[in-house]
């Protein structure tokens, strides 16, 4: 993913911040969200929907 031109693993976005655990952390979550969706609603039919939406408004509403 690129950010204002920058791929978000280049070392000069991290800036000895030690960002590359905290990406870990949000794959890990990410990728086990569907696991918790079927868990509760039992299909995820709707999941990237809801996903998209609230990336929207999050744009919309900067």
């Amino acid at each position: 993913m690129n950010i204002s031109g920058m791929h978000l693993l280049d070392e000069k976005w991290d800036e000895g911040k030690q960002i590359q655990p905290q990406l870990q952390e949000i794959f890990a979550q990410v990728k086990n969200a569907a696991y918790k969706i079927i868990q509760r609603k039992g299909a995820t039919s709707y999941a990237i929907g809801l996903a998209v939406a609230q990336i929207a408004q999050s744009i919309l509403r900067n």
